[in-house]
């Protein structure tokens, strides 16, 4: 959900829709990558072809240190 509410503050229409349909994608992924990550990103997050090279900078920038998993308590 940080990843979609990160490209939203980016600009980019990211609906919460979306933003579920990507947090099941992410879930299916086994093991969890970062290239699994932009795939199920692309596909789910973005809708117009004209947001690609946006959401290529966002996803660089968001995931530059690694995966970020939220903490569980």
């Amino acid at each position: 959900m940080g990843f979609g509410r990160f490209l939203r503050r980016r600009g980019l229409p990211v609906g919460t829709g979306r933003i579920l349909t990507f947090c099941r994608a992410v879930g299916a992924l086994a093991p969890v990558t970062r290239d699994g990550l932009y795939w199920a990103g692309r596909a789910s997050l973005i809708g117009r072809r004209e947001d690609f090279e946006a959401f290529d900078r966002a996803s660089d920038e968001y995931f530059r240190a690694g995966i970020r998993f939220p903490d569980i308590a």
